[in-house]
């Protein structure tokens, strides 16, 4: 009994000093001139309006979280675990059905699952177990037997068809993938001690060896695939809390006319972004040729995006990110995010051999860093000293791992790929909303 009463109450000690720090954070009048207090307003995160508020939020997670593992019996969390799947199942179903959006119309209040599944053409009792199981994760209300209305978690959901994209991403294709995890270790295994080519990833189970984003805009994938996946993209940018990414780096201290290449930055959601902040930059957006056509439908004539390309300030280009890059690109600022985690290390490693060849000022990489440490030595790994739960961050991982055979990287590993491609890290900034991204800031040796 003695180490769980000692683990309790330095539990509850750190606690309480996160929740009186934030209390007191909040007690304080925004004056909402700041950038990052416009967009936690915005976003409608109150804690994370400010970097310190935003990692005594982390803290305080953390902390629950152990409290939680602590209180509950071990196996009721294995069996929790276990049973996973059928969120997913809760929760892909309640997306596909729009139940969010029909409750959002109705002016916030209550709906009868039931009356909803009717009109849906669904059977109601069996949808209104699933909606329920959703409300234990806070997703939903249930304001009286069968009755249930928006939590802020719903909300998300709610006329967001970039966001749900990006979950019908997660979704889909990982239970695609799901089943052929077991058979893809195995025969991992088999090819090392027999020294035949190694399965590079489960997906490659599915698509006979077809990479992912070429199975993607292919006819196996399905009508537009493609671009359910580049509005998925755009959904990401919100997930990450990217509208943070102004205030979290100082763009704004760059030279004037500084140019930065965005590698893979799809229809330029990371312009998008920095512009209206930094309007002194120019970017060049790389990508492959589906999305940059997608791109400049975007940037149709009214827009912000066609204002830019306009006047020189944006720029989109097709380009294959494994060949040499262009002239007018040496000596830019080169960007790429939640790129490389999308490549094995051999891959990584020639992507950033052809960046370097273009010589860089310097190169920013926008990407999760894995934290496998243990609580007590948090502290010294983490770039800020706080690191996020990481539970989003081993689930992307695990996408990563599922459909290109790549990895979500550890500080370390970061380092190490940075030193091979004659790299060298030398800031790392942690971006405030995110599920464990941060930017890297490396520059040429």
């Amino acid at each position: 009994m003695a180490p769980a009463l000692s683990r309790l109450q330095a539990l509850l000690q750190d606690i309480e000093h996160s929740v009186l720090f934030l209390r007191d954070a909040l007690r304080v009048e925004p004056d909402g001139a700041e950038l990052q207090q416009r967009v936690a307003a915005e976003l409608g995160l109150p804690f994370h309006s400010t970097i310190e508020f935003a990692q005594e939020a982390a803290r305080l997670r953390n902390a629950a979280d152990e409290l939680i593992q602590l209180v509950t019996p071990p196996r009721h969390l294995v069996f929790e675990a276990a049973g996973s799947f059928y969120t997913t199942i809760a929760l892909h179903t309640a997306m596909q059905s729009d139940i969010a959006t029909f409750i959002a119309a109705q002016g916030g209040a209550g709906v009868s699952i039931r009356d909803f599944a009717q009109e849906a053409d669904i059977d109601g009792e069996y949808f209104e177990r699933l909606v329920r199981h959703l409300t234990t994760y806070g997703i939903f209300i249930e304001t009286s037997p069968g009755v249930f209305a928006n939590s802020a978690q719903s909300m998300t959901m709610a006329n967001k068809p970039e966001f749900c994209a990006h979950l019908d991403i997660v979704m889909r294709e990982g239970t695609m993938v799901a089943p052929h995890w077991p058979r893809f270790l195995e025969q991992r295994a088999l090819g090392r001690q027999s020294g035949s080519p190694l399965l590079p990833s489960p997906f490659s189970l599915v698509s006979n060896g077809v990479p992912f984003y070429e199975w993607l805009h292919s006819a196996s994938a399905g009508v537009r695939r493609g671009d359910t996946f580049n509005l998925a993209m755009r959904g990401m940018s919100v997930t990450e809390g990217l509208a943070f990414l102004p205030a979290d780096y100082p763009f704004a201290e760059l030279r004037s006319d500084t140019l930065i290449v965005d590698v893979g930055g799809g229809v330029g959601s990371v312009p998008s972004l920095v512009l209206p902040h930094a309007p002194h930059l120019r970017f060049l957006v790389q990508d492959v040729g589906p999305v940059i056509s997608q791109a400049l439908v975007l940037a149709a004539p009214g827009t912000r995006m066609r204002r830019w390309i306009v006047e020189g300030r944006v720029k989109f280009q097709v380009q294959d990110c494994f060949r040499s890059q262009p002239p007018e690109t040496d000596g830019a600022i080169f960007l790429l995010k939640n790129m490389l985690h999308n490549y094995a290390d051999e891959q990584a490693e020639r992507l950033l051999h052809v960046i370097r060849a273009a010589n860089p000022a310097k190169l920013l990489l926008i990407d999760r860093v894995l934290f496998p440490a243990t609580a007590a030595s948090v502290s010294s790994t983490a770039p800020s000293g706080v690191v996020t739960s990481q539970r989003a961050t081993t689930i992307y991982d695990l996408i990563m791992g599922g459909l290109h055979g790549a990895r979500v990287r550890t500080l370390a590993e970061w380092t190490s790929l940075l030193v091979r491609t004659h790299f060298k890290l030398e800031n790392v900034w942690q971006l405030r909303a995110s599920t464990g991204q941060y930017v890297l800031e490396a520059a040429i040796v």
